[in-house]
């Protein structure tokens, strides 16, 4: 019983030792909803990333070349933030033939950023 002891406090101690060695890694996110006014704070493109849910869905992003983004919007103002956004993710890398913006239904003042496979 000793013996089966000792293997078995071995073989924790290799779990242990792997999972503090494996690199933590947040799953993607696969949609994100923005506010305009969210938006209406940013100063910067690098700035969108610390909104809540976008870095998530841009890591997302990069996990395959046939990924792409859509930016949905629901207003004449939303559609306006929806150009901006689509011209700071460009500048921050993001090829433009992996976006596409189109209406939905949304609240006023609502973006979404959602994946989709092509």
């Amino acid at each position: 019983m000793s013996k089966q002891r000792s293997r078995a406090g071995k073989l924790i101690v290799c779990i242990i030792a792997a999972l503090t060695i494996l690199p933590v890694s947040a799953p993607a996110e696969e949609s994100a909803k923005i506010l305009v006014r969210q938006l209406e704070t940013v100063t910067r493109a690098s700035a969108i990333t610390h909104i809540q849910g976008v870095s998530g869905v841009l890591d997302g992003l990069n996990h395959g070349n046939e990924v792409r983004l859509k930016i949905i919007y629901g207003d004449d103002h939303s559609r306006m933030w929806a150009n901006k956004l689509e011209q700071w993710l460009v500048s921050l890398g993001v090829e433009s033939r992996r976006i596409r913006k189109q209406t939905g239904v949304l609240a006023s003042g609502e973006i979404m950023l959602e994946l989709q496979d092509s």
